[in-house]
């Protein structure tokens, strides 16, 4: 069997009983949480990209006082 002839046959068996299958909601995420995460690896691949460590103490508020990783 092709691989396209495979994937026709799956097509036409989830047309046939796609509804019977039970699915889980994905668990809600609000707009905060989101942004927090969006921003953490946006921070995390720049850091990345740059060979230096990555931390935010606060990344809300920042906090010049705040222990560093390094002296």
């Amino acid at each position: 069997m092709s691989l396209r002839d495979a994937q026709l046959v799956v097509n036409e068996r989830y047309l046939r009983y796609g509804d019977s299958i039970a699915r889980t909601p994905r668990s809600p995420l609000d707009l905060e949480s989101l942004a927090a995460r969006a921003a953490d690896r946006a921070g995390r691949a720049l850091a990345a990209r740059l060979a230096v460590p990555f931390h935010f103490a606060s990344p809300d508020t920042p906090d010049d006082e705040a222990p560093r990783r390094r002296p």
